[in-house]
């Protein structure tokens, strides 16, 4: 008998089990400590509650339950509801003071889960923006806040506004002239990656379809086995597995396209009257592997979730003609006032249009979540519901934030599952009703799409100035209606939700001569790099 080999197992049998205990242990000591605060019980013993929720998330496209179970959880259990995914405590919270403390004055004390962290890292090509913090992050922070302020995005508007009106020119009139059903998610990805190609880098998708297809194929939607291996196993990107491997090779290709433009920007000589696009900013202050970062942070922010924002806002509004009415309406007040879309006060003037998003944005966020945060120290929560009842938080806890069910919280929200943009409009009477359940306070911390704090979303101004000039043209001059064949329950490919199938017709509500026919780079400012 091999007397070796057995004590070699015992031995790591010993540890095995020494460790599991330990991390039960542990578990337990923390459960005790926030057996405070109510949640549902877990549905299996070693899981805990991962198939309520992340398996929930990746199966709202079929079930058509979203946002389940969150927002149950929310109206059973209050503002902070525990649960356990494996043996990791959970606190989802929707108290607007809790979020305040988490999110604003007390941000330090929550890092990024590390396992996000990780996975964002392997997104972005690098440790950027969204997967670092401390001074790391508030240096990336100083360098790229310029960057997309309001005085910087005014340079973008007519290039945003050219590419708009030449997809009303050629691919939305041709599929209203033939009656030809587009799907509108892949029009409004197409149209907002190229515009973000130029504003970013100044690389034209649509003259790179090898390059358009590396970004496309980067953006496959992953098996539920995919999402919950990358949320709750650490190191799981390193394992050989076939969709990780997949993965890999898309990477290798889209980072080839970006790589090589940073190339040809750095050989070249800096252009006449200073920086063109976002790209051109960042490399005097960047290594080269930063600015590959920040490309892809931005190229991020500025194309999947604009995209998905949009095809929430057609879906939308397809059944609501006099939302359709008022915007085209506006459009037209405001075209007639500046002459065009083509600039920043234009685009500003587009309140109504803006409502809308913001409407859109409450019951559909693209994101369900912020990104979970894990507390680095034990802390206590304010809550401002419950008489100030506070939370004790052991390190370690994980918290997260669930934008669905807090936008469509009745308690904040007066007939939450209505859309009704007027919610949006300063002194309207929906307006007026949802200040009133929340004692008069603004929507900050009842709304928060773009997160709050620190860490909130960079490009919010950018995204926002661009959706407002897609929708509020696209609706002026068509008519957009859902299909037979259309889908939109809520599909999750492991960033953004957006609709499982938006089929929709397309007919022209004025004559083809009537819809400004630009062609798509029509002054020198929008060079296309090799």
């Amino acid at each position: 008998m091999n007397l070796t080999w057995l004590n070699t197992t015992t031995i790591a049998t010993t540890a095995a089990c020494v460790v599991v205990t330990t991390i039960y242990l542990r578990y337990l000591y923390k459960a005790h400590r926030m057996r405070h605060i109510p949640g549902p019980q877990p549905s299996n013993f070693f899981l805990g509650n991962v198939l309520d929720t992340l398996g929930s998330v990746a199966t709202w496209k079929t079930t058509g339950t979203y946002p389940e179970p969150f927002l149950s959880w929310i109206k059973a259990y209050g503002g902070a509801v525990l649960y356990r995914e494996f043996f990791t405590n959970v606190v989802m919270i929707s108290d607007p003071k809790a979020l305040q403390y988490v999110l604003v004055t007390h941000a330090n004390n929550f890092r990024r889960d590390p396992a996000l962290e990780s996975y964002v890292t392997d997104m972005m090509f690098g440790a950027g923006l969204l997967a670092t913090h401390g001074k790391q992050h508030d240096e990336y922070r100083a360098l790229l806040n310029p960057i997309v302020a309001s005085s910087s995005i005014k340079a973008f508007v007519p290039t945003m506004d050219d590419h708009v009106r030449c997809y009303c020119a050629t691919m939305l009139t041709k599929a209203a002239s033939t009656n030809s059903p587009v799907d509108m998610f892949e029009v409004v990805q197409q149209l907002t990656l190229e515009v973000i190609g130029m504003a970013a880098f100044g690389f034209n998708f649509k003259h790179h379809p090898e390059a358009h297809a590396a970004y496309k194929a980067y953006q496959l939607e992953p098996s539920p086995f995919f999402l919950i291996g990358i949320f709750t196993i650490p190191g799981f990107l390193n394992l050989p597995l076939p969709e990780v491997l997949r993965r890999r090779t898309t990477q290798k290709a889209l980072k080839q396209v970006i790589n090589a433009v940073i190339e040809d920007k750095l050989k070249r000589p800096a252009a006449d009257g200073g920086p063109k696009d976002i790209l051109d900013l960042i490399l005097p202050h960047s290594t080269t592997p930063e600015a590959l970062c920040h490309t892809m942070t931005f190229l991020f922010a500025g194309h999947e979730t604009s995209a998905s924002a949009l095809a929430w806002v057609f879906a939308s509004v397809a059944s609501r003609p006099d939302i359709v009415a008022q915007i085209r309406q506006e459009y037209h007040a405001v075209v007639s006032k500046h002459k065009s879309l083509a600039s920043w006060e234009a685009a500003s003037d587009l309140k109504y249009t803006l409502a809308v998003i913001h409407e859109t944005l409450r019951l559909n966020p693209v994101v369900y979540e912020v990104l979970p945060r894990v507390a680095l120290v034990d802390d206590i929560l304010p809550m401002e519901e419950a008489d100030g009842r506070t939370l004790d938080i052991p390190q370690g806890t994980k918290i997260t934030i669930n934008l669905p069910a807090i936008h469509r919280n009745p308690k904040y929200w007066a007939n939450p599952e209505a859309f009704i943009p007027d919610r949006f409009v300063d002194g309207s009477d929906a307006h007026r009703a949802d200040r009133a359940l929340r004692g008069d306070k603004p929507s900050t911390f009842y709304y928060l799409p773009f997160s709050m704090g620190g860490k909130n979303c960079i490009g919010q101004r950018f995204a926002l100035v661009e959706m407002q000039l897609i929708v509020a043209t696209f609706l002026a001059h068509f008519d957009f209606a859902l299909t037979d064949r259309a889908n939109i329950c809520h599909n999750y490919a492991a960033t953004t939700l957006h609709p499982v199938k938006l089929e929709m017709s397309v007919r022209s509500v004025a004559s083809p001569a009537t819809v400004e026919r630009a062609t798509l780079f029509p002054s020198s400012q929008h060079t296309t790099t090799a």
